[in-house]
């Protein structure tokens, strides 16, 4: 059984043990994005707080931009939901990227789909998107 202590900068974290057991569900905290812009810089801006991300206004062009890998820890995960019948952009923070995509450019996830992001390193995040079929 892990055993987990309680850091102020980290939240909780397993000190011990070799893996994590988890209950019957895993509830993430929430937030709400509204797509706006169209590039890395006027896209509208995800919170470090929050790792489920629900954008809504997405058109094709409209997307949201991922906080800066610098101020995360690695292994820390997003998993944005495009809440809309259009696609979305997701960008980087400057000078970032989604692998295996080049710096600064963004990632167009498929309208109701999702794009899971995780902090690879101090470059950049790690990327898996999904569509939900009917």
């Amino acid at each position: 059984m892990p055993k987990v202590t309680i850091n102020d900068s980290q939240g909780l974290v397993q000190a011990t043990g070799n893996g994590f057991i988890l209950g019957s569900k895993l509830i993430l905290e929430r937030q709400t994005v509204v797509a706006t812009g169209n590039s890395q810089g006027t896209g509208a801006a995800i919170s470090a707080n929050q790792p489920l991300v629900v954008v809504t206004g997405a058109d094709g062009t409209k997307g949201v931009t991922l906080p800066a890998v610098a101020g995360l820890a690695a292994g820390t995960t997003f998993l944005i939901q495009n809440y809309g019948g259009s696609t979305l952009e997701v960008y980087p923070a400057s000078n970032d990227r989604v692998y295996p995509a080049a710096d600064d450019a963004g990632i167009t996830v498929a309208a109701y789909g999702f794009l899971q992001v995780t902090v690879a390193d101090a470059t950049g995040w790690f990327g898996n998107e999904g569509v939900i079929a009917a």
